[in-house]
């Protein structure tokens, strides 16, 4: 008994620091769940209720995947973001460059399909089970990169800033705020708040537009957004491990 209560405490321990980690995390680099929000395709980056830690989690995997797709397609990453800001897709760009869609996919495909295959040689799934679930992946990336990229707050800064996404993260590591790398770059810091607010501007203007919301309730909103914007982008993120070439994607097969 005596040894089963000292186990369950460990236990108790460990989840403590695991997921303590994961809110630090969250804290530190991720947007909060308020300024998510009035990024562009917010609705896309940040679907309901996964919990800071969560967040953390599609924060980490967003950046990742930017990289990678910048990579196959053989683009700078900031001059791919200026292409999702402008409204279009992966594929769109994709078509562009002259890349077939399907490289990119089996680049964002490639960890989960070694998983899959590790999987099969642990006798875990079957050859046939690993290759359905991987078709299933492909359809899944293939059908996400025809829609808006989930772009975060930071990835609009570094691309205003004229920096690739990691130096920017690479600044703020430092202990720089945004604020101080524009300040140093001599780029507005309204530039970059609206930048990061111009899908939300636009449509609450279609709102207006629409007789759905008064022209004084839009203004009330933006000027609330643009506030919540720009204290984020003064505030001095504390030291974490998370960014865009950290870590691994969910481990699952």
């Amino acid at each position: 008994m005596k040894r089963f209560i000292i186990l369950t405490l460990v236990a108790l321990l460990v989840a403590t620091a695991v997921f303590g980690v994961g809110v630090v995390s969250a804290q530190t680099f991720a947007p909060d769940a308020r300024t998510t929000n009035v990024a562009p395709h917010a609705g896309n980056h940040h679907p309901g209720g996964p919990g800071r830690a969560g967040t953390v989690r599609q924060h980490r995997a967003h950046w990742r995947e930017l990289a990678v797709i910048a990579q196959t397609l053989n683009m700078q990453e900031q001059d791919l973001i200026a292409a999702f800001r402008a409204g279009k897709t992966v594929a769109d760009v994709a078509q562009e460059q002259g890349v077939d869609l399907a490289t990119v996919v089996d680049a964002l495909v490639a960890p989960r399909a070694q998983r899959l295959q590790r999987a099969v040689d642990n006798g875990r799934l079957t050859q046939a089970q690993a290759d359905a679930l991987l078709a299933l992946e492909r359809i899944r990336v293939e059908d996400r990169l025809q829609r808006p990229f989930p772009l975060d707050p930071l990835m609009i800064a570094a691309q205003v800033l004229g920096m690739e996404p990691r130096d920017l993260l690479a600044e703020l590591r430092a202990g720089k705020s945004v604020a101080d790398v524009a300040a140093e770059k001599g780029v507005a810091l309204d530039d970059i708040v609206n930048a990061i607010l111009a899908r939300k501007v636009e449509r609450l203007n279609q709102l207006v537009a629409d007789g759905r919301l008064t022209q004084d309730q839009a203004d009330t909103l933006i000027a609330m957004a643009r506030d919540r914007v720009s204290r984020m982008l003064n505030r001095h993120p504390r030291p974490c491990r998370c960014g865009p070439h950290r870590g691994g994607q969910g481990k699952r097969p």
